[in-house]
């Protein structure tokens, strides 16, 4: 056998997983594909002359679809013990029970091979990318099984919609307070009268108060429970008022086209549930206005210090697994549940920072740039001042006309004139015209800030550098909202690697050169080099798969 006359003990992981449940209680298949592969085993120990040694079992009951090849935790812990060399071989019973994502199997074979890691398909047998018909085999079966996978979600998803659109089924699980599950009849649901005069006498109150916390309060003081028997919350009661089943009727966008008669313009296709309307038109109206009146813009929420972390959903394994906030005493810390690494926040976030700064002045291209540019002091700052002045006057306008608004809301929650309904539908619609204006203003009048606190004229060699480093530093004063969001958008991925940063930048497809290092809890230096950086995908391999993918790819419905 090539390549293992030295070797005694092949130390392997098997792989075995299923779909759903059904499969596993009615046949047993977990149990069929341990069985099938310590046969196999068996036999190859004695073919190869060599031990094979089964130290772990990854055993699964979940879908292989594709987009979820990198969020499992099976191929997570498999990518490690392959990197760490703890094991030399991996068996499955077929490439289906492994992975219906083409792109990821493709990628993961691809990099057990560099690791000199067995690949063994039962079905096939050891799988060679280095030979033609092997590659051939492989590629044309994992996109059979991820046309598979495609195929069978599509089918699945449009048999719901039709089973919605025919026989008025709701396909969601969760029950909602004011109705009752019909037994023997998945998803039909009878009114509860009980229930449905909890749930009136609960907004009403909402509309009354304007308030989420003191509608909370009368909700636990009257002893009122959600339907899963559990106190009221601010999220479970935005739950109930946001449930399509109380008003009769929800709506889907139709990406198929399967109901062309009964689309409107933007596609989205109406349908009724067989229990009917629970909660009156009016009454519903006036919860939905109460709502947007107090419903607020989502930012970034800060810890109990007031940090926001920057890095959050930016720092991350090399098996893709992200680093958390946690705190510990005086120190906060991201730590990686997976990888069980901890680094203090303040240390990586600067050192985060320094490290573009050196990007920035390390890039010949972006020094030209500057230098090139002749920047007129005094008029451009005054033109940027007066267009300030335009924009602050406009966002006044609006911020007077959302208060009308606001004014002519509460009026008209309270108030029992005729057609409410349509005059909050009406209502909610143009303070969101404003409300987006108003956004779009707020970031004109954020865009010439900067511009105007960065004009200025250049005067020697060094004026980038200098340039840079003044930006680097109006940057650092920048609020924390703020500069997440420009880190965001320069890199794609930070790396935290061997005690190294590896940046995965979006702006620079050839990657980026700058020395990294990172320090420990009492200052001690962890190393630093300096290297070539390109951008690459998934795990550090080189994406031919993918470009391969993106030429020829299944198109989107």
């Amino acid at each position: 056998m090539n390549g293992l006359e030295k070797i005694k003990v092949l130390d392997t992981m098997s792989v075995e997983r299923i779909s759903n449940l059904y499969m596993e209680k009615e046949f047993g298949s977990l149990d069929q594909q341990r069985n099938m592969i310590d046969t196999v085993a068996e036999r190859l120990s004695k073919e190869w002359d060599v031990k094979i040694n089964i130290i772990k079992r990854s055993r699964e009951k979940r879908s292989a679809k594709k987009g979820t090849f990198y969020k499992r935790a099976a191929i997570i812990e498999l990518l490690e013990l392959m990197r760490s060399g703890k094991i030399q071989m991996v068996i499955f019973e077929k490439l289906d029970r492994f992975s219906r994502d083409q792109i990821g199997t493709l990628e993961f074979l691809e990099e057990a091979e560099k690791l000199d890691v067995i690949i063994y398909d039962i079905e096939y047998g050891k799988i060679n990318l280095k030979d033609k018909n092997c590659r051939f085999l492989i590629q044309m079966k994992t996109w059979q099984n991820q046309e598979y996978s495609l195929d069978l979600g599509e089918k699945v998803q449009r048999k719901a919609r039709m089973a919605m659109v025919f026989n008025q089924k709701d396909n969601s699980s969760r029950n909602c307070l004011g109705l009752d599950k019909i037994k023997g009849h998945s998803g039909f649901y009878k009114i509860n009268d009980d229930e449905v005069r909890i749930v009136k006498d609960i907004m009403n109150k909402f509309i009354l108060y304007q308030s989420y916390k003191e509608t909370v309060s009368y909700c636990n003081e009257m002893g009122y429970r959600a339907k899963s028997g559990v106190k009221f919350d601010l999220r479970r009661l935005q739950r109930l008022f946001n449930d399509p089943k109380l008003s009769g009727e929800s709506s889907f966008e139709d990406i198929w086209d399967q109901f062309p008669e009964l689309q409107d313009d933007k596609r989205m296709v109406k349908w009724s549930y067989r229990h009917g309307r629970v909660i009156g038109e009016e009454l519903l109206a006036k919860v939905k206005l109460t709502m947007q009146l107090l419903n607020k813009v989502k930012r970034t929420k800060a810890g109990k210090d007031g940090r926001v972390s920057l890095l959050s959903s930016i720092l991350k394994s090399p098996c893709g697994a992200n680093f958390y906030r946690e705190s510990a005493g005086n120190y906060v810390y991201y730590f990686n549940p997976k990888t069980k690494e901890r680094l203090r926040l303040e240390e990586v976030e600067s050192k985060v920072i320094g490290d573009i700064q050196e990007i920035l002045i390390n890039s010949k291209e972006l020094r030209k740039q500057i230098d090139r540019t002749i920047l007129s002091g005094d008029s451009v700052v005054k033109k940027l001042g007066d267009r300030l002045s335009r924009i602050d006057k406009e966002i006044d306008a609006k911020n007077r006309i959302l208060d009308g608004f606001s004014k002519k809301m509460q009026k008209l929650v309270l108030s029992d004139s005729e057609d409410i309904a349509e005059a909050c539908e009406f209502m909610i619609g143009e303070k969101n015209k404003v409300v987006r204006e108003l956004e779009c203003l707020e970031d004109e009048k954020l865009e010439v800030e900067h511009k105007k606190s960065h004009v200025k004229q250049v005067v020697d060699e060094k004026a980038a550098e200098k340039w840079i480093k003044k930006t680097m530093a109006s940057f650092s004063k920048e609020p924390c909202v703020r500069k997440k969001a420009i880190l965001s958008t320069i890199f794609k991925e930070i790396i935290y690697e061997n005690e190294k940063l590896i940046y995965k930048v979006n702006l620079d497809p050839d990657g980026v050169e700058v020395s990294k290092k990172i320090f420990g809890k009492k200052g001690e230096s962890f190393g630093s080099y300096s290297e070539k950086f390109p951008l690459e995908e998934n795990f550090g391999i080189r994406s031919k798969w993918r470009e391969r993918r993106d030429s020829n790819s299944r198109p989107s419905p």
